[in-house]
C-alpha cells in the first residue's frame, strides 16, 4: 500500500542521515551545504510531492465524507510545505515531516484490509495500534521534535527568522491543529469500541456524507455493504 511504501522508502533514504537522529542537524551549515541535496532525498521529495498533489485532485472524485474540507486543507498545506521547504533548502525538516505523517498510515491501511476482509478482531487491534502510532508520532513527537526544532533550534544554530521560516512554521501548525481533531476523531472511535459497538465507515472520517449522486444511504445499503 501506499503508506507502507512510503514509511519504508524514506527509512530507506534517511536511516543514515545525522538530523534523523539529531534534528539540530537540519540546520548546521544552513543553507549553503543543505542546497547539495541528496539524489535520494530528491527523488523521496518528488515521490511525496506527486503523491500528495494526487490526493489533492482525486478527492474531489471521491464519496465526500465528513472530513472532507479537513482533508483539503491537509493536502494544501502539505503541498505548499513540500514545495516551500524544496525551494528555501529546507529539506532536511521537511523530509522529517514527512516520514512522520506516513509512519501511522501503515497501521491504518492494515486495519482497513483486514476490516474489508471481515477479519474483525485483527481490525480492532489494529486500530488500536493505529491509535497509539498516530499520538506518539503526531500529537507527541511531531510538536516537541519537529517544531521545536522549526521553532527554536534553527534560530540557536543560524541565527536567522527569515519570512519563509515563519511562513512554513504556519502552516507546520496548521497540520498540528488537524491533527489534534483526528486525533478527537479517534478518541470517540475508541470509545465506541470500549462499548462494544462496531463503527461504520471508513476509519480516517466520522462518517460519510451522502454518496457523490446525493442520496442519502438507507439502512438497506448499509446492512449490504
Amino acid at each position: 500500500s501506499s503508506g507502507i511504501n512510503a514509511e519504508y522508502g524514506g527509512l530507506v533514504c534517511l536511516w543514515d542521515e545525522d538530523y534523523l537522529w539529531d534534528t539540530k542537524y537540519c540546520w548546521i551549515g544552513y543553507p549553503s551545504k543543505i542546497w547539495g541535496m541528496k539524489d535520494k532525498i530528491y527523488w523521496y521529495y518528488m515521490i511525496e510531492m506527486g503523491y500528495y498533489l494526487a490526493c489533492l485532485v482525486i478527492q474531489f472524485f471521491e464519496v465526500k465524507r465528513k472530513d472532507f474540507y479537513q482533508m483539503f486543507v491537509h493536502h494544501v498545506a502539505t503541498v505548499f510545505l513540500i514545495g516551500m521547504s524544496f525551494v528555501t533548502a529546507r529539506t532536511r525538516i521537511g523530509a522529517l515531516v514527512m516520514l512522520v505523517h506516513d509512519f501511522s498510515d501503515i497501521s491504518l491501511e492494515a486495519c482497513k484490509m483486514t476490516k474489508y476482509a471481515k477479519k474483525i478482531d485483527a481490525a480492532n487491534i489494529l486500530f488500536g495500534v493505529f491509535a497509539i502510532t498516530f499520538f506518539a508520532s503526531r500529537i507527541v513527537y511531531y510538536p516537541y521534535s519537529i517544531l521545536y526544532s522549526a521553532i527554536y533550534e534553527t534560530r540557536s544554530v543560524t541565527d536567522t527568522d527569515s519570512p519563509s521560516l515563519r511562513i512554513i512554521n504556519t502552516f507546520l501548525f496548521v497540520l498540528y491543529i488537524l491533527h489534534c481533531y483526528w486525533f478527537s476523531l479517534i478518541v470517540r472511535l475508541v470509545a465506541t469500541f470500549a462499548q462494544n459497538e462496531q463503527p461504520e465507515g471508513d476509519l480516517r472520517s466520522e462518517d460519510e456524507a451522502p454518496t457523490s449522486s446525493g442520496e442519502e444511504k438507507t439502512e438497506t445499503d448499509k446492512k449490504n455493504e
